[in-house]
């Protein structure tokens, strides 16, 4: 909120599936932006937080890639 991102610009799953810890990003783009993912090269910002003081962020481009649906078992 502080950076005033436009939210179409932060996709987000924890309201729907609730804190999924180190599956939280693949999550994400499987059900958030996969069709935009699947359609055009992107530039994507990831941040996850863990246990502790644990963090890890990474800023890539993805291009030419194919996402599945998501299966739920």
């Amino acid at each position: 909120q502080k950076l005033k991102l436009p939210e179409n610009k932060v996709p987000y799953s924890m309201t729907r599936y609730g804190n999924t810890s180190s599956a939280s990003i693949p999550l994400t783009v499987v059900t958030e932006i996969r069709n935009e993912v699947n359609a055009s090269s992107k530039k994507l910002l990831c941040c996850g937080f863990g246990v502790g003081l644990s963090w890890g962020t990474v800023a890539l481009e993805i291009d030419n890639i194919v996402i599945s649906d998501l299966i739920e078992i």
